[in-house]
């Protein structure tokens, strides 16, 4: 038995010392910078972030890091439902389950690189469209680049939504379905009906994930439009590397504050909407 907690110890340590070292000290100390003057080492209380809100900047990067917040897991989780259901449905080969996922897995830099030749100004789309003779198209302005922003998370984790989804599908009781499906005939009252409420607990553990990785998605941005985007993409995390480039650490850690708390709140909310279908 002893034995048993000692190897056990030794195999958590490095792991927990990763923790230790690369989470927790820097969360303790960005909480102290975020109630301190950084280069005085004076406590300051609640003015640093009295001054954070009282930014325009900051406002503004709140505001469109929730809206794409929403947008980019609410659009990409109802596509991937509809694209596992209809895989599901078809029993179409695993080999294109495999296909969708790619995505993920390739580099930022090349992302970057094929969306300049998607949407630059004198290549991709508006080749095609100066080639019939009209003229190019801003994909540069504040609407369209949104919508850049939404297909290119979509095209990223649509596919891993759709695997994640799938094997829920599976889960479920096929019999039932195709029961109320043959007296119903209707496919939307056989997904809300018998298929949802079965497989709510999945699609709260795919928001999580796709709630983490909507925080990502500033890399993409940083690398397509530099440090300081069109203003509708200008996140949080654009504002907090922006301040810690300026040696504004007061900013930078009440800023970082403002997305614990908010990612805190947000899993708070889905694990109690995950708990109550556990147990129904």
């Amino acid at each position: 038995m002893f034995k048993s907690r000692k190897w056990n110890l030794i195999l958590i340590t490095p792991g927990l010392a990763g923790l230790i070292i690369f989470w927790i000290i820097p969360l303790i100390a960005q909480v102290y910078y975020s109630f301190t003057a950084y280069f005085d080492h004076k406590f300051t209380g609640l003015d640093n972030m009295v001054q954070l809100f009282r930014n325009k900047i900051f406002l503004m990067s709140m505001k469109n890091t929730l809206f794409l917040t929403i947008i980019l897991v609410v659009v990409t989780i109802i596509l991937s439902f509809i694209l596992a259901y209809w895989i599901w449905t078809s029993k179409l080969s695993k080999q294109l389950i495999s296909f969708i996922v790619v995505p993920i897995i390739i580099p930022t830099t090349v992302v970057s690189f094929t969306w300049e030749l998607i949407f630059g100004n004198s290549t991709g789309i508006n080749s095609l469209i100066n080639g019939l003779g009209f003229n190019s198209v801003n994909f540069q302005s504040n609407a369209l680049v949104v919508v850049q922003v939404t297909f290119l998370y979509m095209w990223k984790y649509i596919g891993l939504g759709t695997i994640i989804l799938i094997s829920s599908f599976e889960t479920t009781q096929r019999e039932l379905s195709e029961v109320y499906y043959l007296d119903s005939k209707k496919v939307l009252g056989r997904i809300r009906h018998v298929i949802i409420p079965q497989i709510i607990p999945k699609i709260v553990f795919l928001l999580y994930i796709l709630f983490m990785f909507s925080f990502n998605i500033s890399q993409d941005i940083t690398t397509l439009w530099g440090s300081y985007p069109p203003n509708n993409l200008y996140t949080l995390q654009n504002f907090i590397n922006n301040n810690f480039m300026k040696l504004n650490y007061e900013m930078t850690s009440s800023a970082a504050n403002i997305i614990v708390v908010f990612a805190c709140l947000v899993i708070f909310v889905l694990s109690g909407i995950e708990r109550r279908y556990q147990y129904d």
